[in-house]
């Protein structure tokens, strides 16, 4: 980005910072990305470590995901169970094996910071 006064005013030439602009804003997206995928790493961990039930088979415990899908500019982090009785350990007995729906809590408290962390360290290029 280059300013020149000129007779009568300021002259920007904001060229240069276009492209700075939007190689920031890609470094930003990218770091927003790889925060979302480490995050789905450490709740799909944690569902199955801390998953309370009894395993018969471990299937359950072993269909646990965690993914990030990104739509457009748009980031989701999809947590599910890949066995159809999953729903049930979820909402049977009170919810007393429940691990999506605890663990989409706890995601919901450590995203924000993560994501700060990540804009803050796409914005300084790190």
């Amino acid at each position: 980005m280059s300013i020149r006064l000129r007779r009568g005013g300021v002259h920007l030439d904001a060229r240069n910072a276009m492209v700075y602009l939007t190689t920031m804003s890609e470094r930003v997206e990218v770091a927003i990305e790889i925060a979302f995928e480490n995050m789905a790493a450490q709740a799909e961990a944690r569902m199955r470590t801390q998953a309370s039930w009894t395993d018969r088979t471990g299937a359950a415990r072993g269909s646990l995901r965690a993914d990030v899908d990104l739509t457009g500019r748009a980031f989701s982090l999809l947590l599910s169970h890949g066995v159809p009785y999953g729903i049930w350990l979820e909402v049977a007995n009170d919810g007393r094996y429940a691990i999506v729906i605890t663990t989409q809590r706890w995601v919901a408290g450590q995203l924000p910071k993560v994501v700060a962390a990540a804009v803050n360290a796409g914005l300084r290029g790190g």
